[in-house]
């Protein structure tokens, strides 16, 4: 804790004022705001890298005893559609599977073993379509467009940065060099899961706990999804266990 008699100057280092409640365990990250009597959210996922849903098999989990519902893209009453750049991502898969982890139903249970059987009774009739797994194969001309309604075909965001006159700076250059380098990918590492929970208010209101680092973007995107207003989503951010930018989605 900062004493009255310090005065905080550039360059002294000063304890953070959430440092000693983090460190002895008293400060509440989102999964510490899970409460009693809460249902279990659990998503199937698509499973295969790209292709055409025909139908999504959710009869077997439905019936079985302790789901409360099992909800698919009909049951989205919003656009369905979530993305920072352009929407195209959708909540529940209503069309086409373009990635694996694409979700497909969302299931509600009262406890985790009958959601972890439900979601295994969830089965897709689908199309399989040519997966891309390579960017230079996604570039090249016809190659299977994972989205066939963008204009720059599997090119989402592109731009291009000069400064000066490149032409007469390279006319004065004693050499040249040009290089092609691969860097290997890289994860957001943070300690905190991902975690929350909403419930829905009598008057109305959703509202969502969970651990994120851009809660008015998140009201947004929900309000546009559920075809709600944004003045009936209240998003709660609890202390955030590291982001580091995955958690802006």
């Amino acid at each position: 804790m900062i004493m009255d008699k310090e005065i905080p100057k550039i360059g002294k280092t000063m304890p953070r004022q959430d440092a000693l409640g983090k460190v002895t365990g008293k400060e509440k990250y989102a999964v510490d705001y899970y409460g009693r009597n809460l249902l279990w959210a659990g998503v199937k996922r698509a499973g295969l890298p790209h292709g055409l849903i025909k139908k999504i098999e959710i009869e077997k989990a439905q019936v079985l005893s302790g789901v409360i519902r099992v909800l698919t893209y009909k049951d989205v009453p919003g656009t369905n559609r979530q993305g920072v750049i352009r929407k195209d991502q959708p909540v529940l898969v209503d069309d086409k599977v373009r990635h694996c982890g694409d979700p497909v139903a969302l299931v509600l249970a009262e406890d985790v073993v009958t959601l972890r059987k439900a979601l295994d009774l969830i089965s897709l009739n689908y199309q399989t379509l040519p997966p891309i797994f390579d960017l230079g194969e996604a570039l090249k001309e016809g190659a299977p467009l994972v989205h066939e309604d963008h204009a720059q075909g599997n090119v989402l965001l592109k731009g291009s940065l000069e400064t000066g006159n490149v032409d007469a700076a390279f006319e004065k250059c004693a050499a040249i060099v040009e290089a092609s380098f691969e860097v290997p990918y890289q994860e957001h590492a943070y300690l905190e899961t991902e975690a929350g929970w909403a419930i829905l208010k009598e008057d109305g209101t959703l509202e969502i706990v969970v651990s994120t680092q851009t809660p008015f973007r998140d009201r947004a995107e929900v309000a546009e999804a559920l075809g709600l207003n944004q003045e009936k989503i209240r998003i709660i951010v609890p202390y955030c266990g590291g982001a580091f930018g995955e958690r802006m989605e």
